[in-house]
Formats: C-alpha cells, structure tokens, sequence
C-alpha cells in the first residue's frame, strides 16, 4: 500500500474513534429515514398515477372488445323463434355453450390421459 493510502485509511480510524453526540445522530437517523419514506411514498405515487393513465387509455378499447366478444359468443346456433322452447333451450343455443362444451371436453380428455400415463 502507498504512503498516501495509508495516511488516509489513518484519517479514517481517527474519524471512527471520535465520539458522537447520541442526539444528534438520532435525529440525523430520523431525518434519513424520514426523507427514505417521503422518497418512497413519492416513488408510489407515482406508480399509481402510470398505472391509472394505462388502464384510462386502454378501458375504451377493452369495454369495446369485451362487448364485441359477448355478442359474438350469444349468437344463436338454431332459430327457435319466441316460444317456450327458445326459452328453454337458450343457455346451451349459444357459441358460447359450444366453446365450454369443448374446452370441459378438452379438459376430460388431458386428465384421462394423464391418469392413464400414471396408472401404469
């Protein structure tokens, strides 16, 4: 190590022996950890601000999307009219009851399968 290191890592033990007056580095504790928590309540804040611009931005063209998805998917599959029977018949007279008819069916199958693979 060079002359110069070593004097100033001498500078610094004869810092670390001073003596520090109890209240004045609890309050400069205080005020670290209080300006930390103003940082971060800040930080937050703005966080939350983004994510509320986002989802302001984008609740149009989800609402628009979620009501062009429901009257894709409650279009009826057979005409039955206004009677009774299209009364009866209209929860599973839908694409929608098709695709979860499907995916039930999907989900069956795979677990079939698997347990199949285990039994053996």
């Amino acid at each position: 190590m060079t002359d110069d290191g070593t004097l100033y890592l001498q500078s610094l033990f004869e810092e670390a022996r001073q003596d520090l007056d109890p209240e004045k580095f609890t309050a400069e504790v205080m005020l670290h950890t209080r300006r930390l928590r103003n940082r971060n309540r800040l930080v937050w804040a703005g966080v939350g601000l983004i994510v509320a611009i986002f989802a302001w931005f984008l609740a149009l063209p989800v609402q628009g999307f979620a009501q062009l998805a429901s009257q894709l998917l409650t279009i009826s599959l057979i005409d039955l009219g206004e009677g009774w029977l299209a009364f009866v018949f209209s929860p599973i007279n839908n694409i929608a009851s098709i695709l979860v008819l499907g995916f039930k069916g999907i989900r069956m199958g795979r677990k079939k399968i698997l347990s199949a693979g285990f039994a053996n």
